[in-house]
């Protein structure tokens, strides 16, 4: 296994997961003008072929709903990691300041 090193600030994290956030519910807000369009469209088109639509774009709509939650647990795993982050960066600043600076070095 190689030693990778991921440089990122929590900052960059949290500012991810909200732009990610804000284009989920961007996202969503389409998928319901769509889904009240097509609830529309099989008003008027009655019959096997509108059927078989509907029920393609239902289809699809359950993919992208899948792919929605997936993101939502991406989301929360950002903010979770960006807490993690925070934390062991305060407990090594912590340590890093209890550091004597006295008699580092013996004559």
């Amino acid at each position: 296994m190689s030693n990778l090193v991921i440089k990122v600030s929590t900052e960059e994290l949290n500012n991810k997961a909200a732009q990610l956030e804000k284009e989920k519910g961007e996202m969503e807000t389409l998928m319901n003008d769509m889904r009240a369009k097509v609830t529309s469209l099989s008003d008027f088109w009655k019959s096997q072929s509108g059927t078989n639509y509907v029920d393609k774009y239902q289809n699809v709509t359950r993919e992208i709903t899948a792919s929605l939650d997936g993101l939502s647990r991406h989301i929360q795993n950002l903010r979770t990691s960006a807490e993690i982050l925070k934390e062991k960066d305060s407990t090594t600043t912590n340590d890093v300041n209890r550091l004597s600076t006295t008699k580092m070095f013996n004559n």
